[in-house]
Protein backbone atom coordinates (compact mmCIF):
# COMPACT_ATOMS: atom_id res chain seq x y z
CA UNK A 1 0.00 0.00 0.00
CA UNK A 2 1.17 3.52 -1.07
CA UNK A 3 2.67 5.95 1.81
CA UNK A 4 2.43 9.63 1.71
CA UNK A 5 3.50 11.74 -1.10
CA UNK A 6 2.91 8.32 -3.68
CA UNK A 7 0.21 9.83 -6.14
CA UNK A 8 -1.48 6.78 -7.15
CA UNK A 9 -3.23 5.99 -3.53
CA UNK A 10 -2.84 7.56 0.54
CA UNK A 11 -2.74 5.27 3.01
CA UNK A 12 -4.24 6.26 6.66
CA UNK A 13 -2.45 4.09 8.96
CA UNK A 14 -4.63 5.07 11.67
CA UNK A 15 -7.69 3.43 10.28
CA UNK A 16 -6.63 1.64 7.57
CA UNK A 17 -8.44 3.68 4.56
CA UNK A 18 -7.08 3.91 0.84
CA UNK A 19 -7.66 7.76 -0.36
CA UNK A 20 -7.10 8.47 -3.78
CA UNK A 21 -5.37 11.98 -3.38
CA UNK A 22 -3.65 13.60 -0.57
CA UNK A 23 -6.70 16.68 -0.29
CA UNK A 24 -9.32 13.80 0.12
CA UNK A 25 -6.49 12.08 3.21
CA UNK A 26 -6.50 15.23 4.76
CA UNK A 27 -10.11 15.95 5.23
CA UNK A 28 -10.26 13.02 6.52
CA UNK A 29 -7.40 13.47 9.14
CA UNK A 30 -9.18 16.93 10.07
CA UNK A 31 -12.52 15.61 10.19
CA UNK A 32 -12.11 12.08 12.19
CA UNK A 33 -8.42 12.53 13.64
CA UNK A 34 -8.97 15.94 14.76
CA UNK A 35 -7.11 14.96 18.14
CA UNK A 36 -4.21 14.18 16.00
CA UNK A 37 -1.83 16.87 13.82
CA UNK A 38 -0.26 16.11 10.96
CA UNK A 39 3.02 16.27 12.67
CA UNK A 40 1.88 13.98 15.11
CA UNK A 41 0.64 11.61 12.23
CA UNK A 42 4.03 12.26 10.82
CA UNK A 43 6.56 11.50 13.85
CA UNK A 44 4.19 8.51 14.49
CA UNK A 45 4.19 6.85 11.22
CA UNK A 46 7.06 8.35 9.35
CA UNK A 47 9.63 10.34 10.71
CA UNK A 48 13.40 8.76 10.36
CA UNK A 49 15.83 8.65 12.95
CA UNK A 50 17.68 11.89 12.77
CA UNK A 51 14.83 13.66 11.02
CA UNK A 52 14.04 17.25 12.55
CA UNK A 53 17.38 18.08 13.46
CA UNK A 54 19.56 20.39 11.31
CA UNK A 55 22.18 19.04 8.82
CA UNK A 56 24.45 21.66 9.58
CA UNK A 57 27.29 20.09 11.04
CA UNK A 58 27.67 20.94 14.97
CA UNK A 59 24.18 22.71 14.97
CA UNK A 60 21.95 19.96 15.70
CA UNK A 61 18.55 22.66 16.11
CA UNK A 62 15.40 21.41 15.57
CA UNK A 63 14.04 21.92 12.43
CA UNK A 64 10.19 23.24 11.89
CA UNK A 65 7.63 20.64 10.70
CA UNK A 66 6.62 21.56 6.51
CA UNK A 67 3.87 18.56 5.77
CA UNK A 68 3.22 15.26 5.41
CA UNK A 69 4.46 15.10 1.56
CA UNK A 70 7.88 16.39 2.90
CA UNK A 71 8.23 15.93 6.31
CA UNK A 72 10.84 18.07 7.96
CA UNK A 73 12.96 21.04 7.18
CA UNK A 74 16.36 19.75 6.22
CA UNK A 75 18.04 23.32 8.09
CA UNK A 76 16.85 25.52 11.32
CA UNK A 77 17.57 28.64 9.37
CA UNK A 78 19.02 30.15 6.08
CA UNK A 79 21.77 30.96 8.00
CA UNK A 80 22.37 27.44 9.06
CA UNK A 81 21.82 25.97 4.73
CA UNK A 82 24.72 28.69 3.93
CA UNK A 83 26.72 27.22 5.84
CA UNK A 84 26.05 23.47 4.97
CA UNK A 85 29.00 22.05 2.91
CA UNK A 86 26.72 19.92 0.61
CA UNK A 87 24.43 22.97 0.09
CA UNK A 88 27.69 25.57 -0.67
CA UNK A 89 28.74 22.55 -3.40
CA UNK A 90 25.62 22.52 -4.61
CA UNK A 91 24.94 26.54 -5.32
CA UNK A 92 28.90 25.98 -6.36
CA UNK A 93 27.67 24.66 -9.73
CA UNK A 94 25.58 27.72 -10.76
CA UNK A 95 28.84 29.12 -12.38
CA UNK A 96 29.69 26.18 -13.99
CA UNK A 97 25.77 26.04 -15.27
CA UNK A 98 26.11 29.56 -16.40
CA UNK A 99 28.82 29.19 -18.66
CA UNK A 100 28.10 25.73 -20.30
CA UNK A 101 24.56 28.05 -21.48
CA UNK A 102 26.93 30.85 -22.28
CA UNK A 103 28.74 28.83 -24.16
CA UNK A 104 25.56 26.83 -25.97
CA UNK A 105 24.22 29.80 -26.82
CA UNK A 106 27.13 31.89 -28.43
CA UNK A 107 27.09 28.06 -30.32
CA UNK A 108 23.86 28.83 -31.22
CA UNK A 109 23.07 32.16 -31.74
CA UNK A 110 26.42 34.17 -32.02
CA UNK A 111 25.66 35.65 -28.51
CA UNK A 112 26.34 35.17 -25.04
CA UNK A 113 22.63 35.73 -24.19
CA UNK A 114 19.50 34.74 -25.93
CA UNK A 115 18.13 37.85 -24.90
CA UNK A 116 20.82 39.48 -26.97
CA UNK A 117 19.04 37.80 -29.95
CA UNK A 118 17.02 40.18 -32.13
CA UNK A 119 14.06 38.40 -32.77
CA UNK A 120 14.07 37.84 -28.92
CA UNK A 121 14.72 41.48 -28.05
CA UNK A 122 11.84 42.67 -30.80
CA UNK A 123 9.16 40.32 -28.89
CA UNK A 124 10.12 41.33 -25.84
CA UNK A 125 9.30 45.01 -26.43
CA UNK A 126 5.92 43.84 -28.36
CA UNK A 127 5.16 41.74 -25.16
CA UNK A 128 6.11 45.18 -22.61
CA UNK A 129 5.00 47.71 -24.71
CA UNK A 130 1.26 45.69 -25.04
CA UNK A 131 0.86 45.29 -21.25
CA UNK A 132 2.53 48.45 -19.97
CA UNK A 133 2.47 51.13 -23.17
CA UNK A 134 6.66 51.36 -22.76
CA UNK A 135 9.19 49.71 -24.12
CA UNK A 136 11.20 47.14 -22.04
CA UNK A 137 14.40 48.87 -22.92
CA UNK A 138 15.73 50.99 -20.02
CA UNK A 139 17.65 53.32 -23.10
CA UNK A 140 14.70 54.20 -24.37
CA UNK A 141 13.27 58.06 -23.08
CA UNK A 142 9.34 56.47 -23.41
CA UNK A 143 10.64 53.84 -20.66
CA UNK A 144 12.45 56.80 -19.00
CA UNK A 145 10.17 58.97 -18.87
CA UNK A 146 7.83 56.68 -17.25
CA UNK A 147 10.38 55.78 -14.68
CA UNK A 148 11.02 59.28 -13.71
CA UNK A 149 6.52 59.78 -13.92
CA UNK A 150 6.01 57.26 -10.82
CA UNK A 151 7.38 54.02 -12.71
CA UNK A 152 9.79 53.69 -10.29
CA UNK A 153 8.16 54.75 -7.11
CA UNK A 154 5.41 51.64 -8.31
CA UNK A 155 8.27 48.86 -8.77
CA UNK A 156 9.94 49.80 -5.75
CA UNK A 157 6.35 48.85 -3.75
CA UNK A 158 7.09 45.60 -4.80
CA UNK A 159 10.57 44.89 -3.24
CA UNK A 160 10.30 41.60 -1.01
CA UNK A 161 13.85 42.10 0.67
CA UNK A 162 14.46 45.39 2.19
CA UNK A 163 17.74 45.85 4.55
CA UNK A 164 18.03 44.05 8.11
CA UNK A 165 18.31 47.74 9.61
CA UNK A 166 15.30 49.47 7.43
CA UNK A 167 13.16 46.17 8.99
CA UNK A 168 14.40 46.91 12.29
CA UNK A 169 13.24 50.40 12.00
CA UNK A 170 10.30 49.43 10.22
CA UNK A 171 9.13 47.07 13.45
CA UNK A 172 9.79 49.77 15.56
CA UNK A 173 7.81 52.52 14.08
CA UNK A 174 4.91 49.22 14.46
CA UNK A 175 5.39 49.99 18.59
CA UNK A 176 4.83 53.72 17.78
CA UNK A 177 2.15 53.60 14.90
CA UNK A 178 -0.58 51.14 13.88
CA UNK A 179 0.09 50.79 10.02
CA UNK A 180 3.67 52.15 8.80
CA UNK A 181 4.61 51.59 5.04
CA UNK A 182 7.20 49.90 3.82
CA UNK A 183 8.39 51.60 0.69
CA UNK A 184 5.80 53.96 -0.26
CA UNK A 185 5.44 55.83 -3.11
CA UNK A 186 6.11 59.77 -3.80
CA UNK A 187 6.00 61.02 -6.63
CA UNK A 188 9.44 60.03 -8.90
CA UNK A 189 10.50 58.61 -5.19
CA UNK A 190 9.47 56.03 -2.81
CA UNK A 191 9.94 56.53 0.93
CA UNK A 192 11.76 53.94 2.97
CA UNK A 193 8.63 54.01 5.78
CA UNK A 194 5.71 56.45 5.86
CA UNK A 195 2.76 57.09 8.21
CA UNK A 196 0.31 58.69 5.64
CA UNK A 197 -2.13 59.23 8.13
CA UNK A 198 0.55 62.13 9.57
CA UNK A 199 2.40 63.01 6.38
CA UNK A 200 5.50 61.89 8.30
CA UNK A 201 8.39 60.13 6.15
CA UNK A 202 11.13 58.20 7.99
CA UNK A 203 14.54 57.31 6.43
CA UNK A 204 17.13 55.33 6.67
CA UNK A 205 20.24 55.75 5.00
CA UNK A 206 23.34 53.28 4.61
CA UNK A 207 26.41 55.54 4.12
CA UNK A 208 27.48 52.50 1.55
CA UNK A 209 24.51 52.92 -0.52
CA UNK A 210 24.29 56.67 -0.42
CA UNK A 211 27.08 58.42 -1.27
CA UNK A 212 25.53 61.25 -3.20
CA UNK A 213 24.31 63.97 -0.87
CA UNK A 214 23.50 65.85 -3.92
CA UNK A 215 21.33 63.34 -4.48
CA UNK A 216 19.64 62.33 -1.28
CA UNK A 217 18.98 66.30 -0.80
CA UNK A 218 17.24 66.78 -4.40
CA UNK A 219 14.78 63.83 -3.21
CA UNK A 220 14.23 65.04 0.20
CA UNK A 221 13.21 68.44 -0.85
CA UNK A 222 10.81 66.80 -3.80
CA UNK A 223 9.41 64.87 -0.68
CA UNK A 224 8.93 68.14 1.39
CA UNK A 225 7.21 69.97 -1.30
CA UNK A 226 4.52 67.57 -1.37
CA UNK A 227 3.96 67.89 2.42
CA UNK A 228 5.59 65.63 3.85
CA UNK A 229 7.91 65.94 7.12
CA UNK A 230 10.99 64.05 6.86
CA UNK A 231 13.26 61.99 9.56
CA UNK A 232 16.21 60.73 8.67
CA UNK A 233 18.91 58.11 10.11
CA UNK A 234 21.92 57.23 8.62
CA UNK A 235 23.80 53.83 9.86
CA UNK A 236 22.35 53.27 13.28
CA UNK A 237 18.60 52.07 13.91
CA UNK A 238 17.62 54.43 17.35
CA UNK A 239 15.77 53.03 20.11
CA UNK A 240 11.97 53.62 20.54
CA UNK A 241 12.55 56.83 22.55
CA UNK A 242 14.79 58.34 20.44
CA UNK A 243 12.63 57.61 17.96
CA UNK A 244 9.60 59.15 19.65
CA UNK A 245 11.79 62.26 20.26
CA UNK A 246 12.57 62.93 16.58
CA UNK A 247 8.76 62.34 15.70
CA UNK A 248 7.67 64.74 18.77
CA UNK A 249 10.29 67.50 17.37
CA UNK A 250 8.84 67.67 13.88
CA UNK A 251 5.45 68.23 14.86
Amino acid sequence: MAKIGVKSMVYCYECNLEFKHMNAFLTHHRWHHNGMTTKEYYDKHFKKDGEGICKTPECNNECTFYNLTIGYHKHCSKDCAKKDPKVRKKFGRGDTNRKKARKTCLKRYGVENVSQVELVKLKKEQTFKKRYGVKCNFSTEEHRQWMIEGGAAYCNRFIKNPSKPQIELFELCQQVFPYPILNYPCGRYSIDIAIPSLNLAIEYDGSYWHPDEIYDKKRQKFIENQGWKVIRFIDRVPDIDELKGEINGVF
